[in-house]
């Protein structure tokens, strides 16, 4: 179609998608929130109360501290510790463990601020997770947790469906917008009276920790930060050195990088009586070891799979490979005479039974017996075959 009339249609387009929206906002301006008990509710529009309702929530499973006044630290390794360890393998997968900073600032304009080093707020428009974790101190009341001003102006019913207006109102959005873009690397704007109670008391003794946070927690958030990058592996590591009565001691000067490799970490508590763990570090070393048995017969020892099979396609072919460049080497030796060929094909027979023996008596024959790890047998002779497990030949 023509110029004129492609931009007249998408002109009119543009304008009957800002009318929908604009009845849209406006329905939601009637309804009422039955899903929030959060005093901003009837102010906010659905997205917005959701997301707050959500952080709100999640704070529980963090960990917080007040350092001074204005400074806080916040964490959740939660995350990482409730995770199945389904595979040894996962415990190479560097996932990081990080401390969020607060701190509260009050800014020329007689404004106070809440930052984190999250980003929450900046991203999202909301307050962030570590926000309400700090909160979480039974100074603050639940009815006067949060209010709209902490809130990115966008997330107001009256925002959508008034914005643009030329009223009083439109007006005021438009300063409210303003005062968004100015501020909106600053963190979490809050009231002097919030403030107030959540620097605390003048004769408070810090650090001051949070309601769910213990001294180890403490402790672990102090390591985390000390390390350039911490992964849930070293976490780890340091929780069993500090489960570990003498060991404690004698490592206080050594350096956490030289800790045990996985193999120790995993043996640690059978090797050495001495070792107590917490109950976090016995479930994740119980999930390893089920890992890595699911790899081998309930019967065979765990530190004799290596031994006993062989995990890899390269493994094999590395073998075959040897095999077969050994017997052309021999064969295609000159002085090679036929009895030496049967010779040399009685001495193979031979080893091949011998070694199919020690399979069977190993792993059972095929259709052998219950709990036995089969070929593509059948256990007896009218029952389904037998599902093949993991580390068999075949």
């Amino acid at each position: 179609m023509n110029l004129d009339k492609a931009t007249s249609r998408l002109v009119n387009r543009i304008s009957t998608r800002l009318r929908q929206r604009k009845k849209q906002a406006q329905r939601e301006m009637g309804k009422s929130n039955q899903g929030s008990r959060a005093p901003t509710k009837d102010y906010l529009i659905q997205k917005g109360q959701g997301l707050i309702d959500h952080r709100y929530g999640k704070r529980q499973y963090s960990k917080s501290c007040q350092l001074d006044p204005h400074r806080w630290l916040v964490w959740n390794f939660n995350e990482h510790d409730l995770e199945e360890i389904k595979s040894h393998v996962q415990m190479y997968i560097p996932k990081f463990c990080r401390v969020r900073e607060l701190q509260l600032v009050q800014l020329p304009c007689d404004k106070f601020f809440v930052s984190c080093t999250c980003g929450g707020r900046n991203r999202e428009g909301i307050p962030c997770q570590c926000f309400w974790a700090i909160t979480d101190n039974d100074v603050i009341e639940e009815e006067e947790v949060v209010d709209i001003g902490m809130v990115d102006v966008r997330f107001l019913k009256a925002f959508n469906a008034h914005y643009g207006d030329d009223t009083e109102l439109g007006k005021w959005l438009y300063k409210a917008q303003r005062d968004c873009f100015e501020y909106e690397n600053e963190g979490t704007q809050v009231s002097e009276d919030y403030a107030q109670k959540l620097v605390g008391n003048e004769d408070d003794e810090y650090p001051i920790l949070g309601k769910n946070t213990s001294w180890d927690d403490f402790r672990e958030a102090e390591f985390v930060l000390t390390q350039n990058a911490c992964t849930r592996y070293d976490l780890e590591v340091y929780r069993m050195k500090e489960d570990s009565d003498e060991e404690s001691s004698d490592s206080s000067d050594s350096n956490i990088n030289d800790g045990p490799t996985l193999g120790e970490l995993i043996h640690i508590a059978d090797k050495k009586k001495r070792v107590v763990l917490t109950d976090m570090s016995k479930r994740m070393q119980r999930d390893i070891k089920a890992s890595m048995d699911d790899e081998c017969n309930s019967g065979t020892k765990l530190e004799d799979c290596d031994n006993e099979l062989l995990h890899t396609d390269e493994e094999k072919h590395d073998l075959r490979k040897k095999w077969i460049d050994e017997m052309d080497r021999i064969l295609n030796t000159e002085s090679v005479s036929k009895d030496m060929v049967n010779e040399l094909d009685k001495d193979i027979t031979e080893s091949m039974s011998k070694l199919w023996d020690k399979h069977c008596d190993m792993w059972g024959k095929s259709g052998g017996g219950e709990n036995k790890m089969e070929w593509f047998g059948h256990t007896g002779s009218i029952s389904k075959p037998q599902k093949r497990k993991r580390g068999t030949y075949g």
